[in-house]
């Protein structure tokens, strides 16, 4: 549990949650959040601390410390079409690598982070289209967390605006497109969980795959593939 607990603190640093130079919450709102004993709590963030990301300052309590550096990094807006196809290929590789290594690093808990996530975009009947690409977005967050790999979940964050702003266009899409395109979609977010839950590796990669490739499907067919030539799922 110290491990999991280092990993949900250290995901909220990257992603800007805790920023530098700010206090985190108290140990013993942590113990009550995330329902651990403060003993667990406690060796987390002396791990934080120890690794410099985190600090203890007289009269301030426990802080993200700012290190020179060795800030995150961020990137600009997507501004073409170009930039959405590269974005999408940047996430068939990354999301296809960390549905991979999710298989094999996965505990009983992720399995139940990601069912869950995936239950909530499944059963949500809202209108909204932005609160289902939030949905979908938790989901693919989840795949992610269960690599247990804190470089991939810091660059993953790092890039999530402009992945969340192509899912946006994907969803928009595909509501003008044929009901089985959406089915397809849906569907492929079931298999990837399926190779996940079965730590089947290599399925989970190909899962993931042609789930993405499905979604940038909605895009692109018809226009210009800047290298990979008439797409096919």
């Amino acid at each position: 549990m110290t491990d999991f607990l280092y990993e949900q603190v250290l995901n909220r640093i990257l992603s800007g949650d805790y920023a530098p130079n700010t206090r985190i919450p108290a140990e013993e709102d942590i113990a009550r959040e995330f329902d651990l004993s403060r003993p667990v709590v406690r060796n987390a963030l002396a791990r934080l601390k120890r690794e410099g990301v985190l600090e203890s300052r007289r009269g301030s309590g426990t802080v993200v410390k700012e290190v020179d550096g060795a800030k995150r990094p961020t990137f600009g807006p997507v501004e073409s079409v170009e930039d959405i196809w590269y974005c999408f290929e940047f996430r068939i590789h990354f999301e296809a690598s960390a549905a991979e290594l999710a298989s094999i690093k996965r505990d009983a808990t992720d399995l139940a982070r990601i069912d869950a996530a995936l239950d909530r975009l499944k059963t949500s009947n809202s209108a909204d289209m932005l609160q289902t690409v939030d949905l979908d977005m938790a989901f693919h967050k989840t795949i992610v967390a269960a690599t247990h790999n804190r470089f991939m979940i810091g660059t993953y964050d790092t890039w999530f605006p402009q992945i969340t702003f192509t899912c946006s266009m994907s969803a928009n899409l595909s509501q003008a497109r044929s009901t089985l395109r959406q089915k397809q979609i849906v569907h492929g977010h079931d298999k990837v969980v399926q190779c996940i839950r079965h730590q089947d590796s290599a399925g989970a990669r190909e899962a993931m795959v042609a789930h993405i490739k499905a979604a940038r499907l909605t895009i692109f067919r018809g226009r210009p593939t800047y290298g990979e030539g008439q797409l096919e799922l």
